[in-house]
């Protein structure tokens, strides 16, 4: 039987939004690349 998970991760934007937070677009990039890997 296979099960699907989905996740709908915010915290990109929510931790942007957080006061003194900021990350930089490879900061970012970095984050992203690693939710892909393990969603696959």
């Amino acid at each position: 039987m296979s099960e699907i998970v989905k996740i709908f991760d915010t915290t990109l934007r929510d931790g942007e939004q957080s006061p003194g937070a900021s990350m930089t677009v490879e900061e970012k990039s970095y984050d992203c690349k690693a939710v892909r890997k393990t969603s696959r």
